[in-house]
C-alpha cells in the first residue's frame, strides 16, 4: 500500500469566500459557516482522487494549508472558527473517499493565546471526526517561547493518543535544538 503521510486539503472556491468574509469581518461572518454543499465538495476532490490513481497512492493523509492557518490574525476567534471550518471540511472529505483520504487537523495555535487552548479542538478532532493526528507549530510567529509554547500543546497530543506533524520554518530548526513528540503506542 502506498501511503501519502503529508497532503493538504483540496478548497473548494466557496471556502476562500468564506475565508474572506471571516478575515474581513474580524470574525463577524455575515454568512454561517457552513460547508459548501456536497457536490462542490466533490467536484474539486474527484480530480484530486483521479491524480492519486495516477501516482498510484493508496491513502493519503490530508491537512489544512499551513500559509492559510491565520494564526497571527486578531482577534483570535479569526483562527478559532477558521481552523474549525477546514477541520470539518477534511473531515466531510474523508466521510466522501473513506478509503482513500484521513484526517490530520489544524490547531487554532493563534499568536496570543496558550496553547492549551488547542487542546478542545485537538480533542474534537480526534475523538469525535476520527483524525490520526494534527499539524503542530512550535512557532506559529516567531514567539520567544518556542519550546514551551511547543511542549504546552504536545502533551495533549499524547492524551489523545494521537499523532503530530511539526511544521518548522527552517531557520527555526537551525536554532533551536530537536523537539519531537515521543510515540503514544
Amino acid at each position: 500500500m502506498m501511503v501519502d503521510a503529508h497532503a493538504h486539503v483540496v478548497m473548494p472556491e466557496a471556502a476562500y469566500r468564506f475565508m474572506g468574509g471571516l478575515v474581513g469581518s474580524r470574525a463577524n461572518p455575515i454568512e454561517d459557516p457552513k460547508l459548501p454543499p456536497d457536490e462542490v465538495i466533490r467536484a474539486g476532490l474527484e480530480k484530486h482522487i483521479a491524480n492519486m490513481n495516477k501516482v498510484k497512492t493508496d491513502l493519503q493523509f490530508i491537512s489544512p494549508r499551513p500559509y492559510i492557518q491565520m494564526h497571527s490574525l486578531r482577534p483570535a476567534k479569526v483562527t478559532e472558527t477558521w481552523t474549525r471550518y477546514v477541520n470539518d471540511l477534511i473531515h466531510r472529505q474523508c466521510q466522501m473517499f473513506p478509503d482513500r483520504l484521513r484526517g490530520v487537523a489544524g490547531l487554532p495555535q493563534h499568536r496570543d493565546a496558550s496553547p492549551v487552548n488547542c487542546l478542545p479542538e485537538l480533542t474534537r478532532t480526534v475523538k469525535e471526526l476520527g483524525f490520526v493526528g494534527c499539524l503542530l507549530n512550535p512557532d506559529p510567529v516567531e514567539a520567544t517561547d518556542r519550546r514551551r509554547r511547543a511542549w504546552a500543546t504536545s502533551s495533549g497530543i499524547r492524551s489523545t493518543r494521537s499523532s503530530a506533524s511539526w511544521t518548522c520554518r527552517r531557520s527555526f530548526i537551525r536554532r533551536a535544538p530537536a523537539i519531537r513528540a515521543s510515540p503514544t503506542r
